[in-house]
């Protein structure tokens, strides 16, 4: 297991997969997408068109993309749930 601290704190969210980047590279990246719309660039060692990036997200507002995307929801206690998952938070006391 590898258990080294990383810079990588955003999320680059692409037809062609999700990419760990730095604040750096994001605020490079969204650069080079206005300035070049219909470029490349590089993530991970794979070529990725500017036109298939659909976010560049944070590591907090990724995970709420992740539960979205496979079907979970946020209870009032504003927890998030897996698809079919109960809300016990009201029954803590």
């Amino acid at each position: 297991m590898n258990n080294q601290v990383t810079d990588k704190t955003m999320v680059a969210v692409t037809r062609a997969g999700d990419f760990w980047i730095t604040k750096s590279q994001a605020n490079n990246l969204m650069k080079a997408k206005d300035d070049r719309p219909t470029g490349f660039t590089e993530l991970d060692d794979c070529m990725v068109t500017f036109a298939s990036i659909d976010s560049i997200l944070t590591a907090e507002k990724y995970q709420e993309y992740n539960f979205k995307r496979r079907g979970g929801w946020q209870c009032k206690y504003q927890a998030w749930h897996e698809r079919g998952q109960q809300c016990a938070h009201g029954q803590m006391r």
